[in-house]
């Protein structure tokens, strides 16, 4: 293994997590961080879309979004969301500078509730998907792409 990152125990990626406060701007709408806007997009309810966009919080962000009216195509829609969410926060330059400090480590999120985007463990690679992970590498790997190999961090 390649000293893995494991960005709710390893600080100075703590940026990593969707619950990091950097403003997205997305379709013209601005959005406190990428868990507002993941949640409000299981919605095609604009009212639903706004409650969640200006929730106080991420963590209420999330609340509202598992109780919103889900799209029949979330499930096949919301990695491509979470893409475009990810692709957007890391557009800033110091957030990008941290992405691209992890070089070619793994990274997983820690996370022992979450077996879909997390590992379903804390501080191991647990039994979980890691899909927030495995989308944080393919973000890094076309910002790579994107810069150039040579011109990386």
């Amino acid at each position: 293994m390649n000293n893995p990152i494991f960005f709710w125990t390893d600080k100075e990626f703590k940026c990593f997590s969707n619950f990091y406060s950097s403003i997205l701007n997305i379709d013209g709408q601005e959005w406190k961080t990428v868990e507002h806007y993941f949640q409000a997009m299981k919605s095609l309810d604009p009212i639903q879309r706004d409650e969640i966009r200006l929730s106080l919080t991420p963590k209420i962000a999330k609340a509202l979004g598992q109780k919103c009216n889900i799209r029949k195509d979330w499930q096949e829609i919301k990695y491509d969301v979470m893409l475009k969410a990810l692709r957007t926060k890391f557009c800033d330059e110091n957030l990008r500078k941290i992405l691209l400090s992890s070089v070619d480590r793994d990274i997983y999120e820690d996370s022992p509730t979450d077996k879909e985007w997390g590992t379903g463990e804390l501080n191991g690679v647990g039994t979980g998907n890691n899909k927030l992970g495995k989308a944080l590498m393919q973000v890094r790997k076309e910002i790579k792409t994107w810069l150039g190999e040579s011109n990386g961090v």
